[in-house]
């Protein structure tokens, strides 16, 4: 068994020591860093702009404007209606996809090569003349507000949407980027369009292509076209979340409640969040990554307390978050959480570290690795995101040696930095009927759902 693990070990590293490296390119497309990942085996290129802004620019009365900017790019110009432009697009087989968090969003599109210089002429038609037509937007945010007030019939949604609410509290982060009912109603065309024209003229950006050599030769039309223009690099005063939100539980009471929707974590604050993120990479894997986990093992293998458990330490550029996810059912609720308590606990001391344990999530975190990036899309994801944390591409390379070398005395210290018991925020939605047994911890604030949206 030993020898199989150190197999497994041996070739992960293997395999990520140089994966795509020389398949990479640094282009120089003016003042715009540019990436190209060199891909031969389809005729399809894929263009990704990213974006050094996001929803943090929109502030909590504009929130959900940057995502709407995006959601209705292709919603019409002066020139074409939506189902023009869809009608176009879907002739030459283009596929959109875009994603906003708080410190940045993206804009992808595909298509074949050979069908790159329509696409871009029309794509960029879109940079320039984007309008946001009222009848579209109004559609849009109809659909939009009916999903924030059927959140309460969804209680896992509602208690993710809840646990940001209490965990980011006071902090720059604490409105969702999808915005609220509040902020989604108030939402014009014009807003829009100055939203859009901020991101296009004003937001640092950087470019990621990939595909075939014959790609590249869109560089000129794509940079003219479509008119890109980069004023500053924005700059926040980031505000942390209120102190002392870990002594409470805060619990969204939902009569009929079946089951109890449990979150747990902790803000990441700053450098924090990043000090050295192979540790804490490790920590959430070890807590809850897998099958072989300890909260999985000892939570729903052992117990039976919940069919779903995890862990994971989400990192950013100027935050983070550690957390745990679960569900049980509502006479249990009290079970788990003193379960969790106890192995959060444990786990937080070198002697609570078994040798064998750590071994084998060793193996498991560094054999699962290069799968996170096998594919090319999600390699040039991986790029992107250690350019918007302004690592180095080595880094990849990297991971899995940090990861064998971590001891039990690293490992622990991580989860006890992450996962403190006394400081985790904890929200539980569920039943009105639990909060007895959630009293039993910490005092209990009340938190109406209706509040939320």
């Amino acid at each position: 068994m030993k020898s199989l693990i150190l197999s497994v070990l041996v070739t992960a590293t293997a395999m990520a020591a140089d994966f795509r490296r020389d398949e990479v390119q640094r282009l120089d497309w003016g003042p715009y860093k540019t990436v190209w990942l060199e891909d031969d085996r389809y005729p399809v290129a894929t263009v990704s702009i990213y974006f050094a802004d996001g929803a943090l620019r929109d502030g909590a009365r504009e929130a959900g404007q940057a995502q709407t900017a995006f959601d209705l790019l292709m919603s019409g110009t002066p020139k074409y209606k939506q189902a023009d432009l869809s009608s176009f697009f879907d002739f030459y087989g283009v596929d959109f996809g875009h994603s906003v968090t708080h410190e940045y969003g993206v804009l992808t599109f595909s298509a074949l090569v050979k069908d790159l210089p329509a696409v871009v002429e029309r794509f960029c038609h879109v940079v320039r003349e984007a309008n946001y037509p009222r009848k579209e937007l109004v559609t849009h945010k109809q659909r939009v507000i009916s999903r924030f007030r059927n959140l309460p019939s969804n209680h896992a949604a509602l208690a993710e949407r809840a646990f940001r609410a209490v965990m980011m509290k006071g902090s720059s982060y604490e409105y969702p980027v999808e915005g609220s009912i509040a902020s989604i109603e108030l939402m014009q065309p014009a807003q829009l369009q100055q939203r859009w024209a901020r991101l296009r003229d004003e937001a640092v950006k950087r470019f990621y292509i990939k595909g075939p050599r014959e790609a590249l030769f869109i560089k000129d039309k794509f940079l003219q076209e479509c008119g890109w223009k980069t004023a500053s690099s924005a700059s926040y005063k980031l505000r942390n979340p209120l102190s002392g939100m870990g002594h409470k539980i805060f619990f969204v009471p939902v009569p009929g409640a079946n089951q109890a929707q449990v979150r747990m974590g902790r803000y990441l604050a700053g450098t924090e969040a990043r000090d050295p993120d192979e540790r804490m990479s490790l920590a959430a894997d070890y807590l809850g990554g897998g099958f072989t986990s300890q909260l999985v093992q000892k939570v729903r293998v052992q117990r039976g307390l919940t069919y779903s458990v995890g862990a994971y330490a989400s990192l950013q550029a100027e935050y983070g978050r550690a957390g745990i996810n679960t569900f049980t059912k509502n006479e249990t609720v009290a079970e788990l959480l003193a379960l969790i308590r106890e192995i959060l606990k444990t786990n937080s001391s070198a002697a609570g570290i078994k040798v064998e344990d750590l071994t084998h999530m060793k193996s498991y975190v560094v054999g699962n690795y290069p799968f996170t990036f096998e594919g090319s899309d999600k390699f040039l994801a991986q790029l992107m995101q250690l350019d918007h944390l302004g690592e180095p591409m080595e880094k990849l390379y990297l991971f899995p040696q940090r990861i064998n070398a971590l001891t039990g005395k690293e490992l622990a210290e991580a989860i006890g930095r992450m996962f403190t018991w006394e400081e985790q925020v904890i929200v539980v939605v569920g039943d009105p009927s639990i909060r007895s047994q959630l009293e039993k911890f910490r005092q209990v604030e009340v938190v109406r759902p209706e509040t939320l949206l």
